[in-house]
């Protein structure tokens, strides 16, 4: 273990981000920082292009991210205002934050019995199936949306963009 540079009394817990002087408290690091030779450095950003960001890291962005900040999306939640119902309804069948949706266990003796996550997910995926396949599915904008999400992020595993493989 390393002393404080500043007092050489304790033993150092912190280090100078630009010298990586160690010290052992924030006293001493105040002092040790307003005598630093080694001052942090600043860079300056060019206020009229921003940075563009690099092939790896649009490749890190989350694909829920991607999906969010798309502003295609917002035109389909216009254009079809069901459709954000219908999609949270869904994610709520698929999470278990639905309100009663699912089967109810009649050994739970008043408890709320929740389904475990893979019958929950099974039945929010049938419910996306039975959305896709009914005769409203493009006046719903359920099908929209599904193709939206398969054009947005083609490199899944699996290759089709189909939707008759949702069921398990």
């Amino acid at each position: 273990m390393q002393v404080c540079s500043v007092c050489a009394n304790q033993t150092s817990k912190y280090r100078c981000p630009s010298c990586r002087a160690s010290s052992c408290s924030l006293p001493c690091f105040q002092t040790h920082k307003s005598g630093c030779t080694h001052p942090a450095s600043k860079t300056i950003a060019n206020p009229t292009s921003p940075p563009r960001p690099s092939p790896a890291s649009v490749e890190d962005v989350p694909f829920s991210d991607s999906l969010i900040h798309d502003p295609r999306l917002q035109k389909l939640f216009d254009q079809y205002p069901n459709l954000r119902v219908k999609l949270k309804y869904i994610f709520d069948t698929a999470t278990g934050n639905g309100h009663g949706d699912e089967p109810s266990n009649p050994n739970a003796r008043g408890q709320r019995y929740q389904n475990p996550p893979n019958k929950r997910i099974t039945h929010a995926m049938r419910i996306l199936a039975s959305q896709l396949n009914s005769e409203n599915a493009d006046g719903s904008g359920v099908k929209a949306f599904a193709e939206f999400v398969a054009e947005l992020n083609p490199n899944r595993s699996g290759g089709d963009t189909g939707h008759e493989n949702f069921l398990p």
